[in-house]
């Protein structure tokens, strides 16, 4: 089924097999310029090669030449390796020149020399020195001891290789250029070409020789402190279960404040015992106040003070009867039968008033009696308490001490862990101290007559095998590198296309904040419009960036694009949803070992990312952190979860995008790519807009194709696809009606 191009606002992607389409290259003259353009290089290097080759063909054999080979002691140090090499480099000086110059006379040197180029079976062709070069020969006092070239029979293979190495040592002539580092090869033979195979072979040997010692003193240093590193790794399990045993043996048992159990046990017990002596001295005084009462006969000041209802009631009734009394003593007198009653009356009311004001007494002498009994038993346990820290204060002393001892063992062992790690990383990557510029070439001479036709025909054919491979070269790449190829590939429009920043790799994304009138920055503001136009019907407020495989350049482009969002005042939340290769972190330029904005604590003491969140222990507002370069906030993924696909299909996810698009104007989260897992899969439908990064001349056809059809399978809601890290001076060649990028550059400020 032919699939139609649509680039409607939100449509997921088809379903339909997507396939790669070619287009026949034309042999005009805008074809032929750029097939030139783009692959100058590969022309140039066969043509270069075709002459290189021919040269060589036509060389002719003489009696006798002499070839040099110049090699130099470089200064240049490679920033690859450690600098703090097993093996020091060589330094210049005229005592180093003259021991180098020993080194290339040396037999050693010339037995390896025969090795290489099998010399054993193809002697050099040395001519019987001169009488004045016999003498010059024996001037030296480093050749006194040294094997006489001669030219009579080998006999058994030890005496050959020496009479080999010796005459090696006659044609040799070794000498240092005045006023620099570099070091003359010359090997006098009748063969031309086997000079200059010699004295190649001469400088090749001296070098491979350097690498080789380099490479043998690092393997016996490697091994050596794998030895070691064995002997510190038991050493520090011994440290760490000494300390373990001797927690356990003395019952030290740490808490999550820092302190141990006998400590928080103290600090509880002191805080009980203050409130219960608080309680004592309030009971005390309660009673103390009751007994003053009681003596004073004021018992309706007691009832008010210690809330006792009775006694109000039976002062009421007395109250009453005393009323009576006073009302029927002139109407029937104090003989009177009712008079006699109200009198008893009286007493007996007064009675259960005492009565009354006794109980209250005894009530807070007992409430005095058990707040005493309570703070003798805190007193109590607390000395006791005190006295089992005593003892473990003491204990903690020697548990100081063995905590050192782990903790000096741990970075023993890490040190030598690191050293091993740069004596390994050194192994294979061992440099000589010396390299050939330039290499020694058969002398010219008049073998054969024409070279000139010949140098010009090489010239000719160089240039049309050049352009073959070049016409090959281009017909056969499968690398994307125009945005009309990606549009007819997966029937996407190209939202922007982000130039390369040379030289900028690690903070491109400081660009948009440094260069806002840069090409990068345009192409950011480019973005972010074809972002907001994506859906005419809902503007999207949830955006997610995701590639097809890593390293496309994504988590820069997340955050670039959120800081250019985050102009006017804008709310702007980038979360990290790569849990397997989290990356905003790294990007922002905060360093876990580093504080953070606020100065207090670590990442790692903080802790706080997207699963706190989710899980919530913490919010949103306590977990982000802000952007160093921008008003940005962002949401990390500190930790790597179990199992991210069940984090990321979790109904917590699906509320906090929700949250999120509610309270942010802008959300762009930073997904995993999508052919290595399925996390940007099930995270992509509940997102609003996908912005799909492809990088230019970088990421596979195939590639492409499977993750728009993985984007197709969920039904995701791709606005496009974003080209990035392109050289917008070269793809001009691979579009179709464009003007020059130097048109149009003069707008911009890089």
């Amino acid at each position: 089924m032919t699939m139609q191009r649509s680039f409607s606002t939100g449509s997921a992607l088809p379903l339909e097999p997507i396939e790669p389409q070619r287009s026949e290259p034309s042999f005009d003259f805008n074809s032929v310029l750029k097939l030139i353009v783009l692959r100058y290089r590969l022309i140039l290097g066969t043509t270069l090669a075709v002459i290189v080759v021919t040269l060589i063909n036509v060389a002719n054999v003489t009696p006798q030449y002499d070839a040099t080979a110049l090699v130099l002691i470089d200064q240049q140090k490679n920033k690859v390796t450690d600098p703090n090499a097993v093996l020091s480099d060589m330094t210049i000086d005229p005592v180093t020149i003259d021991n180098q110059l020993q080194v290339l006379q040396s037999r050693d040197l010339m037995s390896l020399v025969i090795d290489r180029l099998r010399l054993d079976k193809n002697p050099p062709q040395v001519s019987e020195p001169s009488l004045l070069s016999r003498a010059e020969y024996y001037l030296k006092p480093a050749n006194w001891f040294g094997s006489r070239v001669s030219t009579k029979p080998m006999s058994s293979s030890l005496e050959r290789r020496q009479q080999l190495i010796g005459m090696l040592l006659g044609g040799e002539k070794v000498s240092a250029v005045e006023m620099s580092s570099a070091l003359q090869i010359g090997f006098r033979s009748t063969n031309p070409q086997q000079a200059a195979d010699i004295a190649n072979g001469i400088a090749d040997a001296y070098i491979q020789q350097q690498v080789t010692t380099k490479s043998d003193a690092t393997q016996k240093t490697s091994q050596w402190l794998g030895d070691r590193l064995q002997q510190l790794a038991n050493q520090m399990q011994v440290a760490d279960a000494d300390v373990q045993e001797y927690r356990i043996a003395n019952n030290i048992t740490g808490t999550a404040a820092g302190g141990t159990v006998l400590d928080q046990q103290l600090a509880q017990l002191n805080g009980q015992l203050v409130t219960a002596r608080s309680d004592l001295a309030e009971a005390q005084a309660k009673y103390a106040q009751a007994k003053e009462l009681q003596a004073s006969g004021r018992a309706e000041d007691l009832s008010q003070v210690f809330q006792a209802g009775l006694i109000q009631q039976l002062r009421s009734q007395q109250s009453e009867l005393l009323r009576q009394k006073a009302q029927d003593l002139n109407i029937f007198g104090p003989k009177h039968p009712k008079m006699v009653e109200l009198e008893s009356q009286l007493k007996d009311i007064a009675g259960k008033i005492n009565d009354e004001v006794i109980r209250v007494v005894a009530t807070e002498a007992n409430d005095v009696a058990v707040a005493n009994a309570r703070v003798g038993s805190l007193q109590a346990s607390l000395s006791h308490l005190e006295a089992d820290t005593g003892v473990q204060d003491t204990a903690k002393v020697k548990l100081a001490e063995l905590e050192a001892r782990s903790n000096s063992a741990h970075q023993l062992y890490q040190s030598f862990s690191e050293k091993f790690k740069e004596t390994q990383g050194q192994e294979g990557m061992q440099t000589a101290d010396s390299r050939v510029i330039s290499r020694a070439m058969a002398p010219n001479v008049p073998a054969i007559p024409n070279k000139t036709r010949d140098l010009e025909m090489s010239v000719a054919g160089g240039l049309f095998l050049g352009f073959l491979l070049a016409f090959a070269a281009e017909r056969f790449d499968g690398r994307l590198t125009s945005a009309e190829q990606l549009e007819s590939l997966v029937h996407l429009p190209v939202l922007t296309s982000v130039p390369e920043l040379k030289g900028r790799k690690s903070d491109a994304a400081n660009h948009v904040i440094e260069k806002p009138l840069s090409t990068y920055a345009e192409s950011m503001r480019g973005l972010e419009l074809a972002l907001a136009h994506s859906n005419a019907e809902h503007k999207p407020k949830t955006i997610l960036i995701t590639s097809s495989v890593p390293d496309e350049g994504k988590t820069t482009l997340a955050l670039s694009l959120a800081r250019v969002c985050a102009r006017g005042n804008k709310k702007v939340l980038l979360v990290d949803c790569d849990f397997r290769r989290p990356s905003v972190r790294k990007v922002l330029g905060l360093d876990n070992s580093k504080r953070n904005l606020a100065g207090d604590r670590t990442f790692e003491e903080r802790a706080n990312g997207l699963l706190d969140v989710l899980s919530g222990s913490k919010t949103v507002e306590d977990a982000v952190i802000s952007d160093p370069q921008s008003t940005v906030k962002c949401l990390l993924a500190l930790r790597i979860p179990t199992d991210p696909t069940d984090i990321l299909s979790s109904s917590a996810m699906q509320r906090f995008i929700q949250t999120a698009r509610e309270q942010w104007d802008y959300v762009i989260f930073d997904s995993a790519p999508i052919l290595p897992v399925n996390d940007t899969r099930i995270l992509a439908p509940f997102i609003d807009t996908i912005a799909f990064v492809v990088r230019w001349k970088k990421t596979p056809k195939e590639a492409v194709v499977a993750a728009a059809h993985s984007l197709a399978d969920v039904k995701a809601r791709v606005a496009g696809i974003v080209m990035t890290r392109a050289d917008l001076r070269r793809t001009r060649y691979y579009g179709h009606g464009y003007q020059s990028y130097r048109t149009y550059e003069k707008y911009y400020t890089n």
